[in-house]
């Protein structure tokens, strides 16, 4: 009798769910941190775009990012930037304290 191999993937296990376009309700509470529940509330709402395939709600990934920019851009929050700091922030205007060299 042969073995049954354990520990085997699906077709598509090997995909990163980064690469992924579609996620389940389950990967789009671990995407955000909340609950499953809280995942379908948002889609209830239609807070993000979904799609059906067979009997699967699935939600786009794209509308998950353009949530969390929404959410960002509603609570003020700013990008940073590669440097650290945040996109647009401009120098401070502060006058420079004893400067050398201007007497």
């Amino acid at each position: 009798m042969a073995a049954i191999p354990t520990g085997t993937t699906g077709k598509y296990d090997s995909i990163h769910p980064a690469d992924r376009r579609l996620v389940g309700l389950n990967g789009f509470g671990d995407m955000l941190g909340i609950s499953r529940s809280m995942a379908h509330n948002l889609v209830q709402r239609g807070e993000v775009e979904t799609v059906r395939v067979g009997r699967r709600l699935l939600v786009t990934v794209e509308s998950i990012d353009a949530y969390i920019a929404r959410l960002r851009s509603e609570q003020g929050v700013i990008a940073p930037t590669r440097s650290g700091a945040p996109k647009g922030a401009t120098p401070s205007s502060r006058p420079v304290e004893g400067n050398p060299g201007s007497d």
